[in-house]
């Protein structure tokens, strides 16, 4: 439950394909300086969507350790776990998030792709909301034809865009999805920003260009209206 070519920083995830049959995400949280008594809490929210979400029932095998020794994970309510552990000295959360909702406010893993929103994989640090975040996106290994589409930062990854990245808080974490796929990929800029359209799944017939074109297009008009 290590990672050592990971930046420094107080909170990071680690985020591995584990089971794509068992739609299974892996998660690990490495958190430098804990409290004492470490609360963590998955929201019952999502940037967009105003209803009360049950992201936690999907976690299972919660595990904890510091200093190679295990921790007692103790659930406080349905969204909420707390550890007891020595404060200020590197501790890591362990637990695996299942993944069978095609719906965009939730995660998806099977052998075709992998999607989620950070409000149904990271589990919060409490009392920790604006400090920054590093999260590794490590290859899955049942392919070699995957590749990542996100807003996150990239810090270091590699020609398919699996490595480390930002997020200045939780906030930004939880408001950038995340798609794995050999998806198809276009662009397209107004006024020198770039924009990406990614399309997973998609049938032989598509026309990329002309969507680029299209959605493009759109885009522009509605800018020159503003």
């Amino acid at each position: 439950m290590s990672s050592s070519n990971a930046p420094s920083s107080n909170i990071r995830y680690r985020v591995q394909v584990d089971n794509v049959h068992a739609h299974l995400w892996l998660v690990t949280l490495f958190l430098a300086k804990p409290n004492s008594k470490q609360k963590f809490q998955l929201p019952v929210w999502i940037p967009g969507s105003y209803m009360v979400r049950e992201f936690s029932k999907q976690i299972s095998g919660t595990q904890a350790s510091q200093l190679g020794q295990p921790l007692t994970v103790r659930q406080l309510d349905k969204c909420t776990w707390e550890t007891q552990n020595r404060a200020n000295q590197p501790m890591q959360l362990q637990y695996h998030v299942h993944a069978h909702d095609h719906s965009v406010r939730t995660a998806w893993l099977d052998s075709n792709r992998g999607f989620f929103n950070g409000t149904s994989l990271f589990v919060q640090v409490v009392g920790l909301p604006e400090q920054a975040i590093r999260v590794e996106l490590v290859p899955p290994t049942h392919t070699s034809h995957w590749k990542v589409a996100t807003a996150l930062t990239p810090l270091r990854v590699n020609t398919s865009g699996f490595g480390v990245y930002k997020a200045a808080h939780y906030d930004e974490l939880a408001d950038s999805p995340v798609e794995m796929a050999d998806f198809n990929h276009t662009e397209f800029s107004i006024r020198q920003s770039k924009h990406s359209i990614v399309v997973s799944g998609a049938a032989p017939s598509l026309d990329a260009h002309q969507l680029q074109q299209d959605v493009g297009g759109l885009n522009t008009a509605q800018v020159k209206e503003i």
